[in-house]
């Protein structure tokens, strides 16, 4: 068995494409931390926001050529294996570590993800649904691979104080602007996102859904883009797609 962080190896149901098989293919980069005010961006009017009970793949499919998807990955990095949650139905029914893997050099397949920032990856290929059948019509989308905070089990820091809602938050935002601006510097109008961290990193679902709201109602994102979709499906998705409706009911951006 695959120990924790380990390198994803051999064949993955359904089977995925070798890197080779693509030589073609766009390169995914790593991003770090982005100047806000480094950079401009054409902006829209309006942003639309919908809060769906439905799996990240089916949204993007409907979406327009400029969007991104969220891929909420693991600290240990895109390349290592993911058994739960909406990135191992990416990493199990698109090219997303094909595209990654074709751009590391050998010795930075084992490097942890940014604590803010992440990788981005453009043009992958979706050739599955959620339940691992063939596409009739696969498509390519834009992802950006990023890791939430994560509630320690003790609910205390290293040194032994407790862990507040507030620290939390307070990461989770500085997480999402990471994201928001790396997405934002790509170019992308269309976001798919989700309740991120609220599986089994253990962020409550109200200070997630909250953190997105902090960082989309900030002027920096004002007009920033047209649409973004929170995808919520599969651990504990009727208490999170409740706190995400709740967080953005009424929200004007």
């Amino acid at each position: 068995r695959s120990k924790r962080g380990q390198i994803r190896k051999g064949p993955v149901a359904p089977p995925r494409l070798r890197s080779g098989a693509h030589p073609g293919v766009r390169r995914a980069v790593r991003c770090g931390r982005v100047d806000p005010y480094g950079f401009q961006m054409k902006l829209v009017h309006s942003t639309t926001i919908q809060v769906m009970k439905e799996d990240c793949l089916s949204v993007a499919k409907r979406c327009s050529e400029n969007a991104c998807l969220l891929v909420m990955g693991r600290e240990h990095g895109p390349l290592a294996e993911h058994k739960k949650g909406q990135s191992h139905i990416v990493m199990s029914n698109t090219t997303f570590q094909d595209v990654v893997e074709l751009s590391m050099d050998p010795e930075d397949r084992h490097r942890p993800a940014p604590r803010v920032g992440g990788y981005y990856a453009p043009d992958v290929l979706v050739r599955y649904d959620c339940y691992g059948r063939h596409a009739k019509r696969p498509f390519k989308v834009s992802m950006f691979y990023a890791y939430a905070a994560r509630m320690p089990s003790s609910k205390r820091h290293v040194d032994g104080s407790l862990v507040s809602e507030a620290d939390l938050e307070a990461e989770m935002v500085r997480k999402v602007h990471g994201v928001l601006r790396n997405m934002r510097l790509h170019g992308r109008t269309e976001l798919v996102l989700g309740a991120w961290g609220c599986g089994h990193r253990g962020v409550p679902c109200h200070i997630s859904a909250q953190a997105f709201k902090v960082a989309l109602s900030s002027t920096e994102f004002a007009g920033a883009f047209s649409r973004i979709t929170f995808a919520i499906s599969g651990l504990r998705c009727e208490e999170a797609f409740d706190a995400f409706k709740d967080a953005f009911s009424g929200t004007p951006l």
